[in-house]
């Protein structure tokens, strides 16, 4: 991304449109990436693009905004961006730059990096001492801070989900450790409507339109396998992640918060002896979080610098005394309010207590310890770090007074 951080981006395409997508590709690539090198590019492409006027715009954050604005305007329902470890460097954006590229292009840009990858290195996540301040159980402090970054956004009712990937590179190789397998440690679930067996294929479209949606979840080490997460009035309407209820002033709106848990996770016992089947520690604790939602910053005000919502805060905090389990096998808890003004509503869950010297004070996760590269037990000393700190966060859900 031009004087910023890595930012993914997708296009997508079927066997009928490859070839045309395939051009996109290499010309968004020429258009707007870093690389400066004409080698980088096939000599027939450079001359097409520069028959046709094309320009490169690779500088300057407004260049960045042009890149999505590109993909917004040609790919706008087939293109996705993404925030890699939004905070990884101190230096890669501001909370503006931020808002400008979401302003720039609502339908590509809807995805951050919140649970972040390269979880298996000494610096977890690979964020060192030139990052904003670390990872806070794992998860970047866009995500982890109550109030900070994403309930900032959230609160002017921006659309903008958060995932968890693995950004893997490698495991381990001689004495150097990177990130677990795909699916290892990291995973998010999205929900797929009108899948009806395991085996049926999905498209990359129709998943792209699945995300979209924001009824997603991410987790790490398989804390837990399955949530449902629902706000419903007294006319039993009813929503989940990523859509809006309508609620009347002074109504009665329920949430209720449902999860599964596998009995195990794939920690080894021994760093790369591939036997996957640890004891799950399973859930300690999930926060409800809710923030007030009101209008869109404006460019050029102090609004659009603000980069937090203080009206977030944890409303709810369930343990094992105030949930059951019902007859479909998942623990659930509910909580009910009466409503009063638009708000979103967001979980996270631990296996930690409430306070565990070094991980979590007061319920509040706390930056992620570093390992020692040259401890002789390294990789199973950044394995213990790593599964004795497990989060799962959801989408958030909205509320909306009418009227």
């Amino acid at each position: 991304m031009p004087t910023h951080e890595h930012y993914g981006i997708g296009i997508i395409w079927d066997d009928a449109d490859q070839a045309q997508r395939l051009a996109a590709v290499k010309e968004f690539e020429y258009r707007f990436s870093s690389k400066n090198t004409l080698s980088d590019f096939n000599v027939d492409d450079v001359n097409q693009w520069n028959e046709a006027g094309i320009t490169r715009q690779n500088q300057t954050h407004d260049d960045a905004i042009a890149a999505l604005t590109w993909l917004e305007e040609h790919f706008p329902t087939s293109s996705f961006g993404m925030l890699n470890h939004p905070r990884r460097y101190a230096s890669s954006y501001t909370i503006a730059d931020v808002r400008d590229l979401n302003n720039a292009a609502p339908d590509v840009f809807f995805l951050i990096e919140g649970m972040v990858g390269n979880q298996f290195t000494d610096h977890r996540g690979d964020y060192a001492d030139s990052s904003f301040d670390g990872v806070y159980g794992g998860v970047d402090p866009t995500v982890a801070q109550v109030g900070g970054w994403w309930d900032a956004l959230l609160g002017e009712g921006r659309k903008i989900w958060n995932v968890a990937n693995s950004d893997h590179h490698f495991k381990t190789r001689d004495s150097y450790a990177s990130g677990y397998y795909p699916g290892e440690y990291a995973k998010t679930y999205t929900w797929v409507d009108n899948k009806t067996a395991a085996a049926d294929p999905i498209s990359a479209q129709t998943l792209l339109n699945a995300m979209h949606t924001g009824n997603m979840w991410g987790t790490y080490g398989d804390l837990i396998n399955a949530l449902d997460f629902k706000a419903s009035n007294k006319a039993r309407d009813s929503v989940t992640m990523g859509q809006t209820l309508s609620a009347k002033q002074g109504e009665a709106v329920t949430i209720t918060i449902r999860f599964k848990s596998p009995a195990t996770n794939n920690r080894e016992a021994v760093v790369n002896n591939e036997i996957y089947a640890a004891t799950n520690p399973g859930v300690n604790h999930i926060d409800l979080i809710v923030g007030d939602v009101g209008e869109k910053a404006l460019p050029g005000t102090d609004a659009y610098n603000n980069s937090t919502n203080a009206s977030a805060h944890v409303v709810r905090s369930f343990s094992a005394q105030d949930w059951t389990v019902d007859s479909d096998g998942y623990t659930t808890m509910t909580y009910t309010f009466t409503a009063a003004k638009d708000q979103y509503f967001r979980l996270r869950g631990t296996n930690l207590a409430y306070n565990v010297a070094g991980l979590i004070v007061n319920g509040e996760p706390q930056r992620s310890a570093n390992v020692d590269g040259a401890n002789p037990d390294y990789f199973e000393q950044l394995n213990e770090r790593n599964y004795a700190d497990l989060w799962f966060y959801s989408n958030p859900l909205f509320v909306d007074i009418d009227g």
